[in-house]
């Protein structure tokens, strides 16, 4: 239950009520990790008020899936009358005691859900995911409360936000788009529902939302650039509707299935405010990868400097770009920071990342190696079975089983469900380009103590040859004369001589 009765802030004495009905002065420290309260718009009564809010996933009848969730009763229970009975039950007994229901994966909002809380006293509103017959609704006491603006948030346009709005493989003068496939993963059809309402006797007004994430927990990315999207979407509606939009907030209120655990990204993003966005690049982050795995030492550096910004004045002189909570009347912006040592840590830091490219990149994977990138090549034999349209793709379970990133020319490899994230389209009109704009994309910094060091034929490491022994065995087998004054260096996979 949460008690508004004024401007709070964390130093302000509050007042309430302890169970002798006596007046209590109670001082409310700060949360751990928790940024300081803001000022909210001022009420215009002085009378206190309380705001009791459940969220609760109603589990739509499309997911009622023995294989998804094992303790199901029987498909005759979950698809009859009975359940929508119980679903009924459940909603009255919880409107006793809240005044405002948010709820997830509501497939009878018009048919059941509505008609219900209208005639327990409320009033609702409820977007439905595109292309899917739930969504998320929320619903509130009318006798108390009035809302005063909605909105919609379907979290499908982020595949569109910083492109011209196409998510298509290749433009109009058939440039490919490289991203294509990383982009495409944010369809995933999930949904918000926002709304603003006043309380009728103190005028106070509150932002509530209902949101669903998506599931998986392979692709912790899109749902950090889910609930990003949603916070700005609710600091804007926010702003829009306070008494003082360039001085004050009204006070927010998130509620929702985000499918996340604590100490996720996700939470630690809400909590935090910031976080190092590279730890879920999903060519670096894999499902139950530790993020030891993930970030390097000079990763984890520029990780604690991002931590320890001051997200609230966003004065800093470090160098890196920062996504920051939106200061007072400020939009999120991204942050361009100053400090030299921090950025050359930063550059310095060589992405862990691994490649397997498809059959016909050959001599894109011979580029990579020579530059010290690990890059393993789909075998030809894999290669005649995933063009014979048997459906079997092996080069997807050995993305994900040796945690490699995808590099492929067909786009129709990216169109099946079952692609890895984050996978990248290369242009075989103009591979020299694809080959920068891989490493652009994914931030790999060229070392050149890394270069040679990875075999161009089986990715082994190359070390150098010290034994005379070895030395001859080597120009013997590939019958060329022993020139003492040569450095000679081996691979310890397939023994193929350099020098």
């Amino acid at each position: 239950m949460i008690t508004f009765t004024g401007i709070p802030t964390t130093s302000e004495e509050k007042k309430s009520n302890d169970g002798d009905g006596k007046k209590a002065v109670r001082k409310w420290p700060p949360l751990e990790g928790a940024l300081p309260m803001r000022k909210v718009a001022p009420v215009l009564s002085s009378s206190m008020f309380t705001l009791s809010i459940c969220s609760f996933n109603v589990l739509a009848e499309s997911y009622c899936s023995p294989r998804s969730h094992r303790n199901l009763p029987d498909a005759d229970f979950v698809f009859s009358p009975k359940r929508r009975e119980l679903l009924k039950e459940t909603l009255k007994r919880l409107s006793m005691s809240f005044d405002v229901l948010c709820l997830q994966e509501v497939d009878t909002f018009d048919k059941v859900v509505y008609p219900l809380m209208n005639g327990l006293g409320y009033d609702g509103y409820c977007v439905i995911r595109e292309g899917k017959r739930d969504g998320c609704a929320i619903f509130y006491k009318k006798s108390v409360w009035s809302c005063l603006a909605s909105e919609c948030v379907q979290f499908d346009d982020l595949a569109s936000l910083a492109t011209d709005g196409s998510t298509s493989y290749s433009d109009s003068n058939g440039h490919t788009n490289a991203l294509f496939g990383f982009q495409r993963s944010f369809l995933r059809r999930n949904a918000a529902a926002l709304i603003v309402i006043e309380h009728s006797a103190s005028k106070q007004r509150v932002v509530i939302s209902s949101a669903h994430l998506f599931w998986n927990p392979g692709y912790e990315y899109v749902k950090l650039a889910q609930i990003k999207y949603l916070v700005e979407r609710i600091h804007r509606i926010a702003r829009m509707n306070s008494y003082d939009p360039i001085n004050h907030m009204i006070p927010v209120i998130m509620c929702g299935d985000f499918n996340s655990k604590p100490g996720s990204i996700v939470t630690d993003f809400i909590k935090n405010g910031v976080i190092d966005g590279r730890m879920t690049a999903p060519w670096r982050y894999f499902p139950e990868q530790p993020l030891s795995d993930i970030c390097d030492d000079n990763d984890d550096i520029v990780a604690k400097k991002l931590l320890a910004l001051d997200i609230r004045t966003k004065k800093t002189d470090d160098s890196i770009d920062v996504a920051t909570l939106p200061s007072r009347g400020g939009e999120w912006k991204r942050k361009s920071l100053h400090d030299e040592k921090l950025q050359d840590s930063s550059s310095k830091s060589q992405t862990k990342v691994r490649y397997l490219l498809d059959f016909s990149l050959n001599k894109f994977c011979r580029w990579l190696r020579i530059f010290g990138i690990d890059a393993a090549l789909e075998t030809e034999d894999e290669e005649k079975e995933r063009t014979s349209n048997k459906g079997l793709i092996k080069i997807f379970n050995r993305c994900r089983e040796e945690k490699r990133a995808l590099i492929t020319t067909s786009n129709r490899l990216l169109l099946r469900k079952d692609c890895p994230p984050g996978a990248f389209l290369v242009n075989f009109r103009d591979i020299e380009k694809s080959f920068i704009d891989l490493l652009l994309t994914h931030g790999i910094v060229l070392e050149p103590s890394k270069f040679l060091t990875k075999c161009t034929v089986c990715n082994g490491k190359i070390s150098k040859v010290t034994s005379p022994e070895m030395r001859n065995a080597l120009f013997t087998t590939v019958k060329a004369p022993d020139d003492s004054d040569l450095c000679v260096y081996s691979c310890n996979g397939c023994s193929q001589p350099y020098w």
